[in-house]
This record gives structure tokens, sequence and C-alpha cells, in this order.
């Protein structure tokens, strides 16, 4: 395994490429549910116990180089994972054949969950209509968490599901929100753990010191 120190330079390269061409980005990858070192133990030993009701949480010292480059390397798969698919860019940007690959990707997979519905399996370009759809509505997200949904509802995952017909809009969106929160609620720890202040030294009271006479 390459040395953190290595690794990080092209971890966050890859992640943050806004000036690339959409369709030559590379497709973002599922990030890690839990890294434990980045996750838990590091923000364990840096975190203040004291809460404040308003303004940052401190941490009580700084990072050490190792801390920060973990820190560091999980915001960029974080921020990398993340990534709407497409850079989020709508797709009246493009004709069907620019579409970025992770577009093709999420619209395959969405045709064929919808397809696993008997009443959508002859539509032809009805069923196209309907992928645009949700592609537009689906935007903001990754493609690989599209295409977790839309295995899930295949595969039945998917509670109250009506077996002979596939979700709304909204409830496909609601599934795919599901998968991707966690992800980016753990970004938004992750980074404010990056930017929380050092806690200040506290100050200590010296006691006077008793004479004999005492």
């Amino acid at each position: 395994m390459e040395p953190i120190g290595t690794v990080l330079p092209a971890v966050i390269r890859q992640a943050e490429n806004p000036q690339a061409p959409t369709r030559y980005v590379s497709p973002a990858s599922r990030p890690a549910t839990l890294d434990r070192e980045a996750d838990i133990e590091i923000p364990n030993r840096l975190w203040s116990g004291w809460v404040p009701k308003n303004g940052e949480r401190a941490i009580v010292r700084d990072f050490t180089d190792h801390e920060r480059l973990v820190v560091e390397c999980r915001k960029a798969l974080l921020s990398g994972g993340l990534r709407p698919m497409g850079n989020g860019e709508p797709l009246s940007s493009y004709s069907e054949t620019e579409w970025p690959s992770d577009v093709l990707m999420a619209s395959a997979a969405l045709s064929g969950m919808l397809g696993g519905f008997r009443p959508f399996r002859e539509r032809g370009e009805g069923l196209k209509h309907l992928v645009r759809i949700l592609l537009h509505v689906l935007r903001k997200f990754p493609a690989w968490a599209v295409i977790e949904a839309c295995d899930k509802i295949t595969a039945r995952e998917v509670a109250e599901l009506n077996l002979d017909w596939p979700p709304s809009d909204t409830r496909i969106h609601a599934i795919v929100s599901a998968i991707v929160d966690p992800l980016r609620e753990q970004l938004v720890k992750t980074e404010a753990l990056l930017t929380a202040p050092v806690e200040p030294p506290r100050e200590t009271v010296s006691q006077p010191v008793p004479t004999p006479e005492q």
C-alpha cells in the first residue's frame, strides 16, 4: 500500500477537477461508508468535550501531520464520491450522444429498473422520455447512488414497494437521497473538524504559598 502522503495529491486532483470538460471527468466512485481512523479515532482524540451553543466547536490540540493527511484524504474521497453525475450540468446542454459516461450509466440503470415493471416494457420512446425526466430529477446525485437505488428497487429491497408499478419520481429521489445522506453528513463533519479552531489553554489560578506564620 502506498504511503498516504503519496496518495493524497492524486486523490485531490481526481476529486477536484472543475476545469476538465464534463465528458472527460471520471465517474464518481462510492466512498467507504465508514473510515474508522478518519471518522472515529482522530475526531475522538481531537474534539473538545465542550460543545458551545453558538459558534464553532474547538479541538484540544492541532493535528499531527499524519492526522491531517488522513482526514484531508477522507474529505477528498467524500467530495469526489458525492460529485453529481455530469457535474450537475443540465442534460439540455448536450445531445444524448454527448452525455457524460456517468449519465449514460445512470440512464441504463433507470431504463433497466423501469423495464422490470411489465407496464413499461413496451413503451419505447415513451420510456426514454421518462428516463430523461428522472435524470433531471436526480441530477444532483452521483451516478453510483442512482444505480444502487435502481438495484434495490429491482431486487424489491425497498419497503412498501408496489410490485406491479414503479415508484414515483419523488419516491425514487427519496430512495437515492437515503443512500447519499449519511455520506453528505460525514463530509460536513469532516470539513468541520479540519476547520475547527484550537482550544486556547485554560488559565490556571496559582494558589498562594503559605508562610510559616500561617
